[in-house]
Formats: C-alpha cells, sequence, structure tokens
C-alpha cells in the first residue's frame, strides 16, 4: 500500500509574515475554546438555558477584543504591504535617477549622434573611400588602354594581376561560374547605391578573343584557360595589409552598441569600428560568405579564428596612401546575391547573429537603405540596372534584360533583408534613449 505524501497548504516564503500568522492562529484558538465552552452534551434544562446565555453574553462580550485584533492583524499587514511597496519604488526610483544624472561631456558622448548614429566627428575621421569620380576615372583608364601583361596575382587560383598601356595596373577576376562574377559585380554595385565607398573602383569587360585590348596576352590567356566570358576588372590598390575582427565582435556575445565604453580608447580602432557597421550591414544584405562569416564558421575546428586576420578584409597602409590610410577594403564579393542566397538556410543564424550585434549605423548609409527601400520591385530593378550599364564596358551588355542582370526571386530576397536592416534600425532606436545611451 502506498502511503500518501501530504503537500503543505501554503508555505511561508517571508519572514516578515511569521509574527501575524502566530498572531492570526491564537485569536483562532481564542474563538475556538469559547465556542467549546458554550456546547453541552447534556438534555437542555432551564439551568442548561442559564448556562448557554451566560456563555453567549460571555462570546458577546469576546466579540469586540476579537474584532480588534484581527483589526490589528490587517493593519499590520497593509503597513508590511506599504513597507515592501515603498521599498521597490525607491530602488526603481534610484534607478531611474541614475539613469537620468546629468553626464560629464565626454569623447563617447561625441560620437554618437541621435542615439544610433556615428556623430559628424566621428565620421571626420574616416579615410576617404573610392568614390564617383574614382569609377570614372577608372572606366575612361580600362576603356582606353589595352592589356600588355598577364601574371598570377590578387588573390585566387584564376585572378590574374594585369598590366595596362598606361602603366597601371588591375586584378582580373575571372570565374566559369556566371552566377560568382554577377555575384561580385551586383555587389560591387549595391555598395554604390548605398554609398558605401570601401569596395574598389569595378567594372565589367567582356573577354574576347578578337578583341584588340586582349591581343597582346593572347598566349597568357590560352594558359589560363579563360573563355569568353565576362570578367571583373578591379582598380589594384598595392601595399594592404591584414586587418582584424574587432575586439567588440569576436564573441558569441558579441555586440557594437552606443554604450560600450571601448568604443574610444584608441583612434585608430574607432576608425575601424565605422567601417565595420558598414560591412555588416553590406555583407548582411548580400548574405556574403567569405568575408566575417568564414572566420565564424571555422571557429569550431580552430579555436583562434576569431583572433586571425578576416578574411577577405584588408587595409591600405598608412605609409603609401595618406588619403586613404586606414580604409578597409572589402574584396572579393563574389558569393554575394547568388551563390550566398542559395545557403540561406544553412548559414542564416550566423547572419542574423552579425545584425542583431549591431546597434551603431553611418546616417547616410541608412538612409540610402531607405530610400532604396521605397522603391517597388520594378524600381529598384531599374535602379541597378541603370547602375550596370554604367560599369559595363562592351556592346554585348547592352541587350541584356534585368532578368539576366538579377532574378525576380534574388530581387525579392534582397527586399526582405533590406526591410530586416531596417528593423534593426528602429530596434536599436528604441533599446537606447536619448539622454544616456543606456540599455532598456
Amino acid at each position: 500500500m502506498k502511503t500518501r505524501k501530504w503537500k503543505p497548504i501554503f508555505v511561508l516564503q517571508r519572514p516578515q509574515t511569521i509574527h501575524l500568522f502566530t498572531m492570526a492562529l491564537l485569536c483562532l484558538f481564542m474563538i475556538i475554546l469559547v465556542i467549546l465552552r458554550s456546547v453541552h452534551l447534556n438534555p437542555i434544562d432551564s439551568t442548561t438555558n442559564l448556562d448557554q446565555n451566560i456563555h453567549v453574553t460571555n462570546l458577546e462580550n469576546s466579540l469586540p477584543n476579537l474584532k480588534s485584533a484581527i483589526a490589528n492583524i490587517r493593519q499590520q499587514k497593509q503597513n508590511l504591504v506599504k513597507r515592501q511597496l515603498h521599498t521597490s519604488s525607491t530602488s526603481e526610483l534610484n534607478v531611474i535617477e541614475l539613469h537620468h544624472q546629468p553626464k560629464v561631456k565626454s569623447i563617447k558622448s561625441e560620437l554618437i549622434d541621435d542615439r544610433i548614429y556615428w556623430s559628424d566627428k566621428a565620421e571626420s575621421l574616416i579615410p576617404q573611400g573610392f568614390n564617383a569620380n574614382d569609377d570614372l576615372e577608372f572606366i575612361r583608364l580600362v576603356n582606353q588602354s589595352i592589356v600588355v601583361n598577364m601574371n598570377r596575382g590578387c588573390g585566387r587560383m584564376q585572378n590574374r594581376l594585369l598590366t595596362l598601356s598606361n602603366g597601371e595596373d588591375v586584378c582580373a577576376r575571372y570565374r566559369k561560374n556566371h552566377d560568382q562574377i554577377q555575384g561580385e559585380f551586383i555587389s560591387f554595385l549595391l555598395s554604390r547605391l548605398l554609398k558605401i565607398g570601401n569596395v574598389p573602383s569595378t567594372v565589367l569587360v567582356q573577354l574576347a578573343s578578337d578583341d584588340d585590348r586582349w591581343s597582346m596576352v593572347h598566349n597568357e590567356l590560352e594558359r589560363a584557360r579563360w573563355e569568353v566570358k565576362p570578367v571583373v576588372f578591379t582598380k589594384y590598390i598595392p601595399n594592404l595589409e591584414p586587418a582584424y575582427i574587432p575586439t567588440q565582435l569576436r564573441t558569441k556575445d558579441r555586440r557594437l552598441h552606443p554604450n560600450e565604453s571601448n568604443l574610444t580608447k584608441k583612434t585608430s580602432d574607432l576608425i575601424e569600428l565605422v567601417q565595420w557597421s558598414d560591412l555588416i550591414v553590406l555583407d548582411y544584405l548580400t548574405a556574403n560568405l567569405d568575408r566575417m562569416l568564414n572566420n565564424m564558421i571555422n571557429e569550431r575546428w580552430n579555436p583562434q579564428m576569431m583572433e586571425s586576420p578576416a578574411h577577405n578584409l584588408l587595409k591600405i597602409n598608412n605609409n603609401h596612401n595618406k588619403k586613404r590610410s586606414n580604409l578597409l577594403v572589402f574584396l572579393d564579393n563574389e558569393s554575394g546575391l547568388f551563390h550566398g542566397y542559395r545557403l540561406l538556410a544553412k548559414y542564416e543564424s550566423f547572419h542574423r547573429s552579425l545584425l542583431n550585434s549591431i546597434c551603431i549605423f553611418r546616417r547616410s548609409t541608412i538612409e540610402q537603405l531607405q530610400e532604396l527601400s521605397s522603391l517597388n520591385d520594378m524600381e529598384l530593378a531599374g535602379k541597378i540596372g541603370q547602375e550596370y550599364n554604367r560599369y559595363t564596358i562592351g556592346q554585348q551588355f547592352n541587350s541584356i534584360s534585368m532578368g539576366n542582370i538579377i532574378p525576380r526571386k534574388n530581387l525579392s530576397i534582397l527586399r526582405r533583408r533590406m526591410a530586416s536592416v531596417l528593423s534593426q534600425v528602429d530596434h536599436c532606436r528604441t533599446r537606447f534613449d536619448g539622454s544616456s545611451q543606456q540599455s532598456t
């Protein structure tokens, strides 16, 4: 036979209630005692009735005392509740007062504007990126030159370092997979639409054996086994050095928020942090797999991966280019918008964790993104198409339809990811108050 286990009806959780509970038990015991004394088992007679009347009278006389005792218990309970509420509200008021105390003006406050944007002071520290004027000059350079030399270089095995007839060097990226070429080129176009100047000037050139542009390197083309396909030309930048992931983004609880005290430790670190805001936004939009995501994925096999140089991210050396000193260069974007989109089911959690980690943005980037997001599918495709035509060299590109530039499915994915970035911006705006940049 199983023994039944009795559970307590209630459990006292606060020591303050023990005294009240004891008093209540004593009062209850007094009531029971009086009632028991008023009950008799003998047959009712006049004497009994008299005794009962006496007991009833005694009970009636004791009721005011019992009522008074119960009233005292209730009053003590109310006082206890008031004290608890007062203590709780006082703590909350102390926290609120702490959050809203006037803060001494610091470098940190000068770096954040409107809660979530890098300020003009922070922006003024950023080196000049590649802009529309650089792009026009690069297009003119490529359009008016022929290739006089072709050597291995510029990263991956299929890439080549080209020397043009005017002495300028150019990186040529060739892929048999058309989606990789499109991914590289359209990622560049998107960076320009967002006014992100970290992607070097780029043009799309048609490779053709009968084109005089390639006549002097015909043998090199055969050895490289390049077929008649579009090739991405990118401005060659010498003396690049490795760039590292900021310490704020290396761990699993990564975050780049406007209340982080380490934002202003070193000016060189700050310069990179501002650019990383753009890097994370652009790589999320394109679902780039070959930059920080590469480090994150490989961390499971190499715990030191996050301390290693960031993949496909380099920095312009201070001594060789003063104008663009410390500019981060976003290279090899070929996984964007095509290959990366096909693998979203596998890697979206990595993409999303990176986007969720930032709550400081460059205002110009978000404003451009808001403008693009306001367009419908046809208008957005047209905008990309205009940029596509502007940065291509060769008659054969004029007949390419928009559907062959970026398929409707990919365009829809891009629009959804644009909305996700703007949603993160709104989330950050509500998460941080305007005066103290404290998280809620």
